[in-house]
Order: structure tokens, then C-alpha cells, then sequence
């Protein structure tokens, strides 16, 4: 807050998510008692999962003006590093299911040239977006769904049709390693609009 401007805050989080919210004249800062007491207020109720206290430079001592600094900097900290630990997790289950579909590949009778050669087909049903983003999205939607690569493959194995079973070892793995790059299924809004979030400029 500016110079001059008298009020401070208290606001507390609760692990049920419901908020606190502790206002007070500048004539009664947050501190000693009143502390004490704002937090007792808000523990009544859940366990507090996180306090922060924000007041105006004449009524905040430098040592309580940095802790509430740091304590502002460590939640944007875990927030930051939660989300990317996340994304590198899911990243690395893909990957996973990708390097299971080479080894699913190197079950069938065919030359192993027709894995990098077929691997991006999948991607020809991005000309959907050619008729408009909510039909481009319902195309693309479809030909990336793992429910249909596996439906193709456990139908081409039970038939004995190495043809389809290909079909779905490559529909699979081009899914999979679509993930793995941050490419997950479209909204009908717009085609940088995945389900994994923002891709391009728009991210």
C-alpha cells in the first residue's frame, strides 16, 4: 500500500477453504495480542494453511515487513515448483506410454520403417480446423482419443488383423508423444486451447 494509507489486514486461508478476513483502523496494527488473537479466530474454525499479513509501512516493523515478504515469496515458490514437478510428472507417464507402444510395435510382423513413417499421420486430421475450430476440435478430438487407438489395436489383436492393430499401435503412440510435447486435446474455442493448458503465444 502507499504511504499514508491506514489499515491493515489479516487474512487467513482454511484447509475447508473458507476465508478469514481480520480489518482494523490503523490505530490497532496487527501485532503481539492482536496477532495472537486474529489467528486464534481463524484456527477455531479449520486448521489455517496460510496467514498473511499486510499492513502500511508506519505500522510494520522492518523485521515483520521482510517475513511478510518472504512468506509471499515461498507461497508464489511452491505454487510455481507444484506446477511444473506436475507437468514433468504427467510428461514422464507419457513418455512412458509412448515407449510402450514402439514395444507393442515390435510384436507385429511388419518392417520397422512403417513406426517413423506412419508416426505423424494422426496429425492429417488437423484439416478439420479447415471448416471451423468447434468441428477441427471434434475431428482432431477424435483421431487423438486413446480410447479409439486402443479400441483399433485390441480389435486388430483378437481378429487378427495386423492391419488395425497397427492402426491403434500408431494412433496410440502419436497421442502419447503429442503429451509429452504439451499437445493434449482441443477445445472448441481455439487450437491452442488443449486440455493441458495454453499452447504458442497464447500459453
Amino acid at each position: 500500500m502507499g504511504r499514508g494509507v491506514g489499515v491493515r489486514v489479516g487474512l487467513g486461508v482454511t484447509v475447508g477453504g473458507r476465508v478469514g478476513v481480520d480489518v482494523g483502523p490503523p490505530s490497532s496494527p496487527i501485532s503481539g495480542s492482536g496477532m495472537h488473537a486474529a489467528r486464534a479466530r481463524l484456527m477455531s474454525n479449520q486448521s489455517v494453511s496460510t496467514f498473511a499479513i499486510v499492513s502500511s509501512p508506519e505500522q510494520q516493523s522492518a523485521p515483520e515487513h521482510y517475513c511478510t515478504r518472504a512468506v509471499g515469496l515461498q507461497a508464489r515458490f511452491l505454487m510455481l515448483y507444484n506446477r511444473r514437478t506436475m507437468k514433468t510428472t504427467l510428461r514422464l507417464e507419457e513418455a512412458g506410454f509412448f515407449l510402450f507402444s514402439i514395444y507393442l510395435f515390435t510384436l507385429l510382423d511388419v518392417p520397422w520403417w512403417l513406426f517413423p513413417l506412419l508416426l505423424f499421420t494422426p496429425d492429417v486430421s488437423m484439416l478439420g480446423y479447415l471448416a471451423g475450430p468447434r468441428l477441427g476440435a471434434a475431428v482432431y478430438n477424435l483421431v487423438h482419443h486413446r480410447a479409439l487407438a486402443l479400441g483399433c489395436y485390441v480389435l486388430g489383436a483378437a481378429l487378427a488383423l495386423p492391419a488395425l492393430a497397427l492402426a491403434g499401435i500408431i494412433l496410440f503412440s502419436h497421442s502419447s508423444l503429442d503429451r509429452v510435447l504439451g499437445y493434449g486435446l482441443k477445445h472448441a474455442d481455439s487450437f491452442n486451447h488443449t486440455h493441458l493448458g495454453r499452447i504458442g503465444r497464447a500459453a
